[in-house]
């Protein structure tokens, strides 16, 4: 019976530990920002993968304003993440990783794509938000 409790108060510390450590600080929102120390808001961030020719998600929703594309190419082609306008055109190796920071200040849809397979059908949208 001793050893019965003393493994119950044990994972209770580790579950008392460990939980915070797993929750979602930023209100659970992709494409929300989170606060910096400075009470500033951090740009917001959203991931998109590359492989065999498309973005996976191929729409991200995201709000307006400074928003970091976290980039993982999963292939072993170079890809690239280019939006015409605003402008950006970021290039990741295969098997490689890369970010590129874009403004969006209006509501509304950016189209994206890679500028070396385009043509092959490899685009997607940002659909921003107010």
């Amino acid at each position: 019976m001793h050893l019965r409790r003393t493994a119950s108060i044990a994972l209770a510390v580790l579950v008392a530990v460990v939980a915070p450590a797993c929750t979602d600080d930023d209100g659970g929102e992709e494409g929300g920002g989170t606060a910096t120390g400075d009470g500033a808001a951090a740009a917001a961030t959203a991931t998109v993968t590359m492989k065999d020719f498309e973005f996976d998600p191929a729409t991200v929703d995201v709000d307006k304003g400074e928003v970091t594309f976290e980039l993982a190419n999963e292939g072993d082609a170079a890809h690239t993440f280019t939006t015409d306008a605003p402008k950006a055109d970021e290039e990741v190796a295969g098997g490689e990783d890369g970010s590129v920071t874009v403004s969006l200040p209006n509501e509304g849809e950016v189209i994206f794509y890679c500028r070396f397979h385009r043509g092959q059908g490899m685009q997607g949208k940002i659909v921003i938000k107010g």
